[in-house]
C-alpha cells in the first residue's frame, strides 16, 4: 500500500520539521486519539511514525505496527517509519521459492529469509541444536551442523505465538484456560491394513472392507504425558478392528486389547505417562444386531453389550465354564474357551429375580399357597426342538408352581 507523505525527522528523539505531525507519549494515548485520512502521528516510547487510515479493515490491530484509533470502526494507525514499520522487511532478507532452496543456503546469526512455498519468515540460528528440523517450522541450512532456519512469522512458527488467522506450531503450551471461537481441527488418517500408532496420529479411521485390521498401540515408555488416540471402524462390513497393546502388561491388568465390530464402533486409548499404563475408554455401549455378531466379539471381564434380536443386555464372563451356551440366556464369545456373554437385563436374564415387595398369586391347580412368592427362577430341560423353558415361582411355605412353560 502506498502511504501518504513521509515525515522528515532529525535527531535521536524523532524531532520533525513537519508541524502537522502530532506527538503522543505512548501507544495508549495514540489509540484514544481521533484523526483524518493520512494524518501522521509520532509515538515517543516506541520511536515510530504512524499514518491514519480511515478504511483500515485490511489491517489487524496488534499494538505494534497497527493500532486502533479513538474513532473506532475500521480506522487504524499504521506504522510507516521507525521501530514499528508495517511494510518493513529485514535488511538481510532473501526470498526462496522452495524449502529446498532455503535448506541449501548459508547465513549468519539473525539473518532472515522468506520461503514462498511455506509462506513463512525464517530467522537464522547458529546454535540451533534445540530445534528439530521438520521442513515446516524448522529447516536445516547449507552450513549444516547445528545451524537452523527457525520459523518466526507466517504459516509455520516454531514456539509459542498469538494467532489471528491460521498457523502451525511445533508445541503450543497454555498456562491457563484456552477459549476457541470455532472448531478444533485434529489429524485424521485412514488405515486399511495393520498399523502401529505414533505420536503424530490422533484419530484413526479404519477401513475393514478387505479384511480384519490390527491397530497396535506402541509401548507407553517415552510417550508424552497423557497422550490419547481415538480409533473407529468406518466400513459397514463383518470384519473386525483389533486395537492391541504392543506390551500387554501396560494394560494395567485390566485389558490389553479391544475389538471394534460394528460400523462407527470406537475406542479412545490414553497413556498415563506417570505410570506407563494405558486405559481403554469405549465411547458407547457396544450394540449388536443379532446373537451371531455378539458371539463373534471379544471382550474383557465385566464388559457389557446389548443384542437387539434378544432385547437383552449381556455381561462378559471370563471364567464361564459353569454356563452352557443356549443362544438366549448364555452366549459364547469371540475369545472361545470358557468365556461367555451372560444375560443380566432385558428379555433373557440368567438366574433368579428378587422382589422388593411381596407378590401374591392365586393358583388354579394343586394346593393353594398360604403366603407370597419368595423367588422366581427359570429352568430349562431337553434340547431343541423339544427343549422346555419354564418360569417357576416358589412361595414362602415351600410350595412351587410353574407359572409358564414353552417348548422351543
Amino acid at each position: 500500500m502506498a502511504f501518504g507523505p513521509q515525515p522528515v525527522f532529525t535527531g535521536e528523539g524523532g524531532e520533525t520539521t513537519d508541524p502537522s505531525v502530532t506527538t503522543y507519549a505512548d501507544i495508549a494515548e495514540a489509540k484514544s486519539a481521533s484523526g483524518s485520512d493520512q494524518d501522521l502521528c509520532y509515538i515517543v516510547d516506541v520511536k515510530s511514525f504512524y499514518e491514519y487510515v480511515a478504511s483500515g479493515s485490511a489491517y489487524t490491530a496488534n499494538d505494534t505496527t497497527v493500532l486502533t484509533t479513538g474513532d473506532a470502526g475500521n480506522t487504524r494507525w499504521v506504522g510507516v517509519a521507525g521501530q514499528y514499520n508495517y511494510n518493513e522487511v529485514p535488511s538481510s532478507e532473501t526470498v526462496y521459492d522452495a524449502v529446498s532452496e532455503a535448506k541449501a543456503a548459508s547465513g549468519d546469526d539473525n539473518d532472515f529469509c522468506w520461503v514462498v512455498a511455506t509462506e513463512t519468515w525464517y530467522r537464522y540460528e547458529e546454535s540451533g541444536s534445540a530445534y528439530t528440523a521438520n521442513d515446516t517450522t524448522v529447516l536445516t541450512t547449507g552450513d549444516a551442523g547445528n545451524t537452523r532456519w527457525v520459523g518466526v512469522a507466517g504459516q509455520y512458527v516454531a514456539g509459542g505465538l498469538t494467532v489471528d488467522g491460521s498457523a502451525t506450531v511445533d508445541t503450543l503450551a497454555v498456562d491457563s484456560s484456552t477459549v476457541f471461537g470455532g472448531g478444533v481441527a485434529r489429524p485424521l488418517a485412514t488405515k486399511a491394513a495393520n498399523y502401529e500408532l505414533t505420536e503424530s496420529d490422533h484419530t484413526i479411521a479404519v477401513d475393514t472392507t478387505l479384511g480384519d485390521v490390527t491397530i497396535t498401540v506402541p509401548t507407553a515408555v517415552g510417550i508424552s504425558a497423557d497422550f490419547s488416540w481415538r480409533i473407529f471402524k468406518m466400513s459397514p462390513d463383518t470384519n473386525k478392528v483389533t486395537v492391541s497393546l504392543a506390551v500387554p502388561a501396560q494394560g494395567n491388568g485390566i485389558r490389553s486389547s479391544y475389538t471394534l465390530v460394528e460400523l462407527s464402533d470406537s475406542v479412545v486409548v490414553t497413556c498415563l505417562a506417570a505410570t506407563d499404563y494405558y486405559w481403554f475408554d469405549t465411547e458407547l455401549l457396544r450394540t449388536f444386531v443379532d446373537v451371531a455378531t455378539a458371539e463373534a466379539t471379544t471382550g474383557t471381564d465385566n464388559d457389557l453389550c446389548y443384542v437387539i434380536a434378544t432385547e437383552t443386555l449381556y455381561r462378559y464372563e471370563a471364567s464361564g465354564s459353569a454356563y452352557t451356551d443356549d443362544n438366549t440366556f448364555v452366549l459364547s464369545t469371540g475369545d472361545g474357551g470358557n468365556t461367555r456373554w451372560l444375560g443380566v437385563a432385558g428379555r433373557y436374564i440368567l438366574g433368579s429375580a428378587s422382589f422388593n415387595s411381596e407378590l401374591l398369586l392365586s393358583a388354579t391347580t394343586g394346593s393353594t399357597p398360604s403366603s407370597g412368592i419368595v423367588s422366581l427362577r427359570a429352568e430349562a430341560s431337553g434340547v431343541s426342538p423339544n427343549r422346555t423353558e419354564s418360569l417357576i415361582a416358589e412361595f414362602s411355605d415351600g410350595t412351587q408352581f410353574t407359572l409358564a412353560s414353552v417348548v422351543v
